[in-house]
């Protein structure tokens, strides 16, 4: 009980849940979604975040180069597994947590037939990017409609 509440904390503090809407060239529709989990730190506290991934038991911990270190972890299903432990923890990013979670449960079941389904996990996937004030987006679920109707893929 005591690592769930200090590593929601953590994240509370010095995470970022995010959604991304990528491009999927092998996927009929052509994009797919991305759920991940970030925490940065200054490297000199770079030990805090190995001692995060021991008790998280996957992820990395990487350097940018810049003098901050990030634990990341961009599996979807172990950051929806690690989001539904902390959730009852989270205060600040409770919401983003059950957004991400409801997206990555829902993900595994729309099928590459389904693009009004997959159209609503990218419009939730915007709603999280929007609660991150996020500034680095590339792809919406906008474009993705306007994409699936200029192929033909779905209509208004």
């Amino acid at each position: 009980m005591t690592e769930k509440t200090y590593l929601a904390g953590y994240i509370d503090g010095d995470g970022s849940i995010m959604a991304q809407i990528i491009p999927r060239r092998e996927n009929v529709l052509g994009y797919g979604i991305r759920i991940s989990l970030s925490i940065t730190q200054k490297g000199r506290r770079r030990e805090s975040l190995e001692t995060a991934l021991q008790t998280i038991g996957v992820g990395n911990v990487r350097d940018r180069g810049d003098g901050i270190s990030v634990y990341e972890l961009r599996d979807m299903q172990a950051v929806r597994v690690l989001l539904t432990q902390l959730e009852p923890f989270l205060q600040n990013k409770k919401d983003q947590a059950r957004l991400a979670i409801g997206i990555a449960q829902a993900y595994p079941f729309v099928s590459n037939q389904q693009p009004e389904q997959f159209l609503a996990l990218c419009e939730k996937a915007d709603k999280l990017t929007h609660s991150n004030d996020s500034r680095n987006r590339v792809h919406t679920s906008k474009e993705v409609r306007e994409q699936f109707i200029k192929r033909g893929i779905f209509q208004e």
